[in-house]
């Protein structure tokens, strides 16, 4: 239901109703008549809702499962990501090699660490 999901994920986020309010300029009360589903709200702001959320309306709407959040990207990996797409094919799978190559230099690494003796 999804009166039920918004007040879910709001207290997951750890929000009173007046701070969610806050976030999308409404008030206290249209959040409050959203989880007593005595209200709905709008197409525009059930897709903010899914945003903010990270969540699909699919999800809010008991459409589909809850998707796993992925976590953000370090701005290194948002960099890597960046030159990957800009590559061809040819240059994909080249850098895929390098990569692999590279971690399995560092498992030789740790496996030339001295063992520490098991008691």
């Amino acid at each position: 239901m999804l009166s039920l999901k918004i007040k879910e994920l709001r207290e997951e986020a750890g929000l009173s109703q007046i701070d969610l309010a806050a976030v999308f300029g409404l008030t206290q009360s249209t959040v409050g008549g959203w989880e007593s589903a005595s209200r709905t709200p709008k197409i525009e702001m059930l897709c903010k809702l899914a945003d903010y959320f990270n969540v699909t309306t699919d999800y809010l709407l008991d459409r589909a499962p809850r998707a796993p959040q992925q976590p953000e990207l370090t701005d290194d990996e948002q960099e890597l990501l960046a030159v990957y797409r800009s590559l061809d094919h040819k240059g994909k799978r080249q850098l895929f090699g390098r990569a692999y190559d590279l971690q399995e230099k560092t498992f030789e690494s740790i496996d030339t660490l001295p063992q520490t003796k098991q008691a």
